[in-house]
């Protein structure tokens, strides 16, 4: 199981590293903020409607919030990997977008039963750029004006590797801290286009901007079990205000008549400016009540103060967001060995959020539902997890854009006893 799962390791760090060098979102809306925010769950967590505050598991990663560590009693190796297709659509068109990418990758370990200390570290994405965005703009009624088309695009994302920890402070209540280092690349660009029969040239902006700061988010779970077999947990966490630095290179260009082959004069340069990307504080608070190995319904609220947010100076006036979300899952048999399809998870969840983006008075909303069933992997605690699900953002009303989604995440959990000290007689 040990040289198994240090392979499957290896082998996913590969897959994580090749699949970020792809664009994993093609959103117009990535194109404010840090791009399209990444829940950084499992695909247990995500056919749950991306609940995952109240949860707690003896042989999952719960990273979203670190108090439940001290739960862990496996050694735990998970892995994930998703696909989405969907349309863009605006009130007189539509278009067929498709993107893949890496989910997550974690390990955990229980550091101490007495104690009941456990940690975690690994590999999750934050946020992610996409875009392709084309206007025009007639200037035709104003004195010696012309049509001007304009082309922006986007591509990059940020990701972070954690380690964290989690330890029972008193029998039922846990606390937990994620210590994370956060970094990624933006790449934007906008063109100015004009007509080749005006014999004049076009215009190009370049910004480069790169972030890499650290950055700390810490989690508590009260947790109470009942005649043995049912459990409370009520969890909260808090992703402090954080101040991260960075660089950005700024470069303003003029182009060729009719076309972008080549490069005429640099008009501005600004080369590694250094700035700051200001995240917000995030409070999400969770519930769950279960009957151990058979159901658990769950729900968390969350709120994030994105009109505090700033990236080098721009604030792109976003507002708050509020998101609510809910789960539930089933076991028909969870230690029925001779019968495997009753050993199988069946899980349900939804969620919604109002966005942090206002558009013409607008809010660029998202909800969605998702359905997924864990597969066991012999008799231990180990599982394939596959998770649908079928999410909205956004609306064709004041010309602005509805995205529509369906999203496959696939997710693989080893977990085993590791590090046993055997007795001998």
């Amino acid at each position: 199981m040990f040289n198994k799962a240090l392979s499957f390791i290896y082998f996913t760090i590969v897959l994580v590293v090749v699949a970020h060098a792809q664009n994993l979102t093609k959103s117009p809306y990535s194109a404010v903020g840090i791009g399209d925010l990444q829940f950084g769950g499992t695909a247990e967590q995500t056919a749950l409607g991306q609940t995952a505050i109240g949860l707690r598991k003896i042989a999952a990663i719960n990273v979203s919030n670190p108090a439940s560590y001290s739960a862990l009693g496996y050694t735990v190796v998970e892995a994930g990997f998703k696909y989405s297709e969907g349309t863009l659509s605006s009130t007189n068109s539509s278009s067929f977008i498709k993107n893949y990418s890496y989910g997550y990758l974690g390990v955990a370990v229980p550091l101490s039963k007495k104690l009941r200390w456990g940690m975690s570290f690994g590999l999750q994405p934050v946020s992610s750029v996409g875009y392709n965005i084309v206007s025009t703009v007639d200037y035709s009624s104003i004195p010696g004006g012309f049509p001007i088309g304009y082309q922006s695009l986007g591509s990059g994302g940020l990701s972070r590797f954690y380690f964290g920890s989690g330890i029972a402070v008193l029998p039922d209540l846990s606390l937990g801290f994620n210590f994370s280092y956060v970094w990624g690349q933006i790449y934007q660009t906008k063109t100015m286009l004009v007509d080749p029969s005006l014999n004049k040239y076009n215009i190009q902006e370049t910004r480069s901007s790169y972030i890499g700061d650290i950055y700390f988010d810490f989690g508590l779970q009260y947790h109470k079990t009942f005649k043995d077999k049912y459990r409370l947990v009520v969890g909260s966490t808090v992703n402090l205000p954080s101040s991260m630095i960075g660089t950005q290179t700024y470069t303003a260009r003029t182009m060729g008549v009719g076309g972008l082959q080549s490069s005429k004069d640099t008009v501005v340069f600004e080369g590694s400016n250094h700035g700051t990307v200001n995240l917000p504080l995030i409070i999400k608070t969770g519930i769950s009540f279960e009957k151990v190995d058979e159901w658990l319904i769950c729900a968390d609220v969350n709120y994030s103060n994105w009109s505090a947010y700033n990236f080098f100076g721009q604030s792109d006036s976003l507002k708050n967001m509020l998101g609510v979300s809910v789960g539930a899952s089933y076991i028909p048999s969870n230690f029925d060995y001779k019968n495997y399809l009753k050993r199988i998870e069946y899980r349900v969840g939804a969620r919604y959020d109002n966005g942090y983006l206002n558009i013409t008075g607008t809010d660029i909303a998202t909800y969605g539902i998702s359905a997924g069933m864990g597969f066991p992997l012999g008799r231990n605690k180990s599982k394939l997890n596959i998770t649908g699900e079928y999410f909205v953002r956004g609306t064709t009303d004041n010309n602005l854009i509805k995205e529509e989604y369906w999203r496959i995440v696939f997710g693989i959990t080893f977990s085993d006893k590791w590090f046993l000290r055997y007795k001998y007689n």
